[in-house]
């Protein structure tokens, strides 16, 4: 689940890359190298082609894939389980982290393909969409 999840965030990078592409690079007044802003452009690409979240969800999505790959943590859900079994307080409470987790690995593959979708058709194709078409 843990690569499911960085690939996801790696597919809208990806598009935002695409996006930004033609757009200057803002540069620092005092060593003139690049402004990287890749969590800005990555809020900025989810409000224009996605549905709005709070700045705080849009943060944790970009934490989990950060902590991911720059730190190794695994989400809950890539241990490999027979099945779920609560027996304890303990797995009462890795359970629940691993239902938290699996929320918003579903939350972010939704997100991901109304972004590409509205991406795509809005850079892509020069038709009026189907449901704004009107009728003669």
């Amino acid at each position: 689940m843990s690569a499911f999840y960085v690939f996801l965030v790696i597919a809208l990078e990806s598009l935002i890359e695409i996006e930004s592409s033609n757009l200057p690079n803002k540069r620092c007044d005092e060593c003139k190298g690049e402004l990287y802003r890749v969590v800005a452009k990555f809020k900025t690409f989810i409000d224009k082609y996605g549905w709005q979240i709070s700045n705080k969800d849009k943060n944790e999505l970009y934490h989990f894939r950060s902590q991911i790959i720059h730190l190794g943590k695994l989400l809950e859900g890539s241990h490999p389980t027979a099945s779920v079994f609560i027996g304890t307080q303990e797995d009462l409470v890795r359970e629940h982290k691993r239902a938290s987790e699996q929320r918003k690995v579903r939350t972010l593959e939704s997100l991901v393909e109304v972004c590409f979708a509205a991406f795509l058709y809005s850079n892509f194709n020069s038709e009026t969409p189907p449901n704004n078409k009107s009728e003669s």
